[in-house]
Protein backbone atom coordinates (compact mmCIF):
# COMPACT_ATOMS: atom_id res chain seq x y z
CA UNK A 1 0.00 0.00 0.00
CA UNK A 2 1.53 3.60 -0.82
CA UNK A 3 2.23 5.93 1.59
CA UNK A 4 -0.16 9.61 1.20
CA UNK A 5 1.33 12.11 0.01
CA UNK A 6 0.64 13.97 2.64
CA UNK A 7 0.20 13.71 6.52
CA UNK A 8 -1.46 16.09 9.43
CA UNK A 9 -0.10 19.10 10.80
CA UNK A 10 -0.54 17.53 14.47
CA UNK A 11 -1.82 14.14 16.20
CA UNK A 12 -3.35 15.55 19.42
CA UNK A 13 -4.04 19.06 21.30
CA UNK A 14 -3.76 19.94 24.94
CA UNK A 15 -3.48 22.83 27.44
CA UNK A 16 -2.09 22.73 30.74
CA UNK A 17 -3.14 25.09 34.20
CA UNK A 18 -1.02 28.00 33.02
CA UNK A 19 -3.01 28.28 29.55
CA UNK A 20 0.25 26.87 27.59
CA UNK A 21 -0.71 25.05 24.50
CA UNK A 22 1.01 21.17 24.28
CA UNK A 23 0.80 20.15 20.32
CA UNK A 24 1.65 16.65 19.78
CA UNK A 25 3.66 16.00 16.53
CA UNK A 26 1.98 13.62 13.79
CA UNK A 27 4.03 10.06 14.10
CA UNK A 28 4.50 8.87 10.29
CA UNK A 29 3.89 4.49 10.12
CA UNK A 30 6.49 3.12 11.79
CA UNK A 31 8.29 6.16 14.10
CA UNK A 32 7.29 5.40 17.74
CA UNK A 33 8.57 8.70 18.64
CA UNK A 34 6.03 11.15 20.73
CA UNK A 35 7.27 14.95 20.47
CA UNK A 36 4.88 17.04 22.07
CA UNK A 37 5.49 21.25 20.86
CA UNK A 38 4.19 23.74 23.86
CA UNK A 39 3.12 27.06 23.10
CA UNK A 40 2.86 30.15 25.75
CA UNK A 41 -1.04 31.76 25.48
CA UNK A 42 0.48 34.19 22.69
CA UNK A 43 1.85 31.53 20.58
CA UNK A 44 5.46 31.47 21.62
CA UNK A 45 7.38 27.93 21.19
CA UNK A 46 8.71 27.18 24.62
CA UNK A 47 9.85 23.74 24.19
CA UNK A 48 9.41 19.86 23.65
CA UNK A 49 8.61 17.42 25.64
CA UNK A 50 9.36 13.88 24.59
CA UNK A 51 6.76 11.12 25.81
CA UNK A 52 7.32 7.36 25.91
CA UNK A 53 5.32 5.71 22.76
CA UNK A 54 2.82 3.70 24.90
CA UNK A 55 2.06 6.54 26.89
CA UNK A 56 -1.33 7.81 26.57
CA UNK A 57 -1.66 11.66 27.80
CA UNK A 58 -4.83 12.02 30.95
CA UNK A 59 -3.89 15.46 32.86
CA UNK A 60 -0.90 17.86 32.30
CA UNK A 61 -0.30 19.58 35.36
CA UNK A 62 1.82 23.07 36.40
CA UNK A 63 4.78 20.02 37.08
CA UNK A 64 3.42 16.61 36.26
CA UNK A 65 2.18 14.80 33.68
CA UNK A 66 -0.01 11.97 34.41
CA UNK A 67 -0.97 9.23 31.18
CA UNK A 68 -1.69 5.27 31.06
CA UNK A 69 0.87 3.13 29.46
CA UNK A 70 0.72 -0.20 29.08
CA UNK A 71 3.47 -3.20 29.61
CA UNK A 72 4.92 -6.15 27.70
CA UNK A 73 1.22 -8.33 28.73
CA UNK A 74 -0.73 -5.27 27.76
CA UNK A 75 -1.64 -4.13 31.18
CA UNK A 76 -2.66 -0.86 31.32
CA UNK A 77 -0.57 1.37 34.21
CA UNK A 78 -1.11 4.39 35.57
CA UNK A 79 2.25 6.67 35.54
CA UNK A 80 2.69 10.04 36.47
CA UNK A 81 5.84 11.88 35.39
CA UNK A 82 7.61 15.13 36.77
CA UNK A 83 8.10 18.37 35.10
CA UNK A 84 10.92 20.42 35.23
CA UNK A 85 10.82 23.77 33.28
CA UNK A 86 14.27 25.11 32.38
CA UNK A 87 14.70 28.83 33.03
CA UNK A 88 12.37 30.03 35.52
Amino acid sequence: MPYPDTYPAFAEVAADPDGNLWVLDYSRPGDPSRRWTVFSPGGRALGSVETPPDLRVLEIGRDYLLGVGQDELDVEHVKLYRLERLGT
